[in-house]
């Protein structure tokens, strides 16, 4: 059996006490229930507005969209440019410095423990490891435009490791 959603409805009726009843409530305990009546609600779909002017003042209103309209869209290739940009006019590492410090750490303790490293050999070898992933990413997408693809695969990065005679 299908289990649907179940919505909850409008009550056409509203509960009304007498002002005796009410007053006699919060006071006792045990009060009357026969003077409870039961009124039906007016239509809310038939009502109108409570003045004119506040309707016209809501049509007139602006929305949040109105006040913050979205951006123009901007043409193919034209973000991948200007992160292409931005990224060759900064001249910091793009590898954050923490990780790699972690990383180099890591192998360095695997091979001999207790080794020291300096700040500028850590630099170093981070300079060299984000000029060898550029230079291996360049040539990877000239092998995927090759392939007459946009996408690298893996299977690209192997192909361009292999000719240059490391794998």
């Amino acid at each position: 059996m299908v289990r649907s959603k179940q919505v909850a409805k409008k009550s056409t009726t509203e509960m009304t006490l007498s002002t005796e009843t009410a007053s006699n409530l919060p006071t006792q305990k045990g009060y009357d229930s026969s003077k409870v009546i039961n009124k039906a609600k007016k239509s809310i779909k038939n009502e109108k507005p409570v003045s004119e002017k506040a309707a016209k003042k809501r049509r007139n209103s602006l929305t949040y969209k109105d006040m913050n309209p979205k951006p123009a869209p901007h043409k193919k290739g034209a973000l991948a440019l200007k992160e292409i940009r931005y990224y060759q006019a900064r001249a910091n590492m793009l590898i954050p410095k923490a990780p790699f410090y972690r990383l180099v750490r890591e192998i360095a303790m695997d091979l001999k423990p207790h080794v020291k490293i300096q700040g500028k050999a850590i630099l170093a070898l981070q300079e060299a490891a984000e000029t060898y992933l550029t230079n291996l990413f360049e040539d990877t997408q000239l092998a995927a435009v090759h392939g007459k693809r946009v996408t690298i695969f893996p299977k690209d990065i192997d192909f361009v490791r292999r000719l240059r005679g490391e794998k």
